[in-house]
């Protein structure tokens, strides 16, 4: 099985290399995350590790209905009590999508 879970949204495009970048990336930030952000943008790619996701998965399926996955991802880096920001600079995606769930966002 896997290490990590990326999610990456459906409308967005990447850079040439983007899988190497972001390997590099998790491979530089260390292992106090529970969140890595591979855009300063809503969900739109976001690393976690694959012992999270059945607490992930538990927030998702709660919480659906409610709030949008932006925010639920939010709230999942708080209860897992990250303090740092992890977001990779420049991002490896480019949203093309027309809406974002987050005010003010494209």
């Amino acid at each position: 099985m896997a290490e990590y879970y990326v999610h990456i949204e459906d409308d967005v495009i990447t850079r040439q290399g983007y899988v190497r970048e972001i390997s590099d990336f998790i491979n530089a930030s260390g292992s106090s995350w529970s969140v890595l952000e591979l855009s300063l943008v809503g969900a739109i790619g976001k690393v976690f590790r694959n012992d999270d996701l059945p607490k992930l998965v538990n927030l998702l399926t709660s919480f659906f209905e409610e709030q949008p996955v932006d925010y639920i991802f939010m709230y999942f880096k708080s209860i897992t009590v990250q303090t740092k920001q992890y977001v990779r600079v420049p991002t490896v995606f480019k949203h093309i999508g027309a809406k974002c769930t987050l005010v003010n966002q494209t």
